[in-house]
C-alpha cells in the first residue's frame, strides 16, 4: 500500500495536463499595433498611458519589447514615458542588444526620413541617467562607448 499514494498523485497529475490540453484556450485578443507604433513616433503619452504602466514591459506579437520599438522609432517623450514605468536600461531583448546599442545604431543608421534622429543624443543621456552602462559590451564584445564614438554620438560617463 506504500506506493498507492504516490501512484495516485502522478495519476491525478497526468490527467489534469491531460485535461489542461483538451480544454479550449481563451482566444489572445488582437491588438491593433499601428496605433501604439504612431504613439511612439509622435510621442503621444495619452495612448501609451491607456495601455498601462506594465506597456513598459510588454512585447509586440512578434517578441520585440515595445520599449525597443521606441528607442527604434520613437521619440525622447517615449523612450522617457517607459523609463519612468519601469522599463530597464539594461535589459537586452531577445536578439541580446542592449537599449544604449540600439539608440548608437539608430544614430549611425539615421537618415533625413527619421524624424527623431536628433533625439538619439538625448535619450542616450536618458538611458545613462537611468542605469544604463555606456562601457558595456555587445555580444561581439565591443564597448557602447566605442560604438557610439564611431557613429560620432558623445555618451555622458
Amino acid at each position: 500500500m506504500a506506493g498507492f499514494w504516490p501512484r495516485a498523485r502522478f495519476m491525478a497529475g497526468l490527467l489534469l495536463t491531460v485535461a489542461k490540453r483538451a480544454l479550449p484556450r481563451r482566444a489572445t485578443p488582437v491588438i491593433d499595433e499601428e496605433p501604439l507604433i504612431e504613439a511612439l513616433q509622435t510621442g503621444n503619452l495619452s495612448v501609451l498611458a491607456a495601455q498601462g504602466p506594465s506597456f513598459a514591459q510588454s512585447t509586440t506579437a512578434i517578441g520585440t519589447p515595445w520599449f525597443f520599438m521606441a528607442l527604434e522609432t520613437g521619440s525622447l517623450t517615449a523612450v522617457e514615458w517607459f523609463l519612468t514605468h519601469g522599463a530597464n536600461p539594461n535589459q537586452p531583448d531577445p536578439s541580446g542588444r542592449l537599449p544604449l546599442e540600439t539608440v548608437i545604431q539608430r544614430a549611425s543608421f539615421a537618415d533625413e526620413y527619421d524624424d527623431h534622429a536628433a533625439d538619439c543624443p538625448a535619450m542616450a543621456r536618458a538611458l545613462i541617467a537611468a542605469g544604463a552602462n555606456p562601457n558595456a559590451r555587445t555580444t561581439q564584445g565591443a564597448t557602447l562607448s566605442d560604438l557610439a564614438q564611431t557613429a560620432g554620438l558623445t555618451l555622458a560617463q
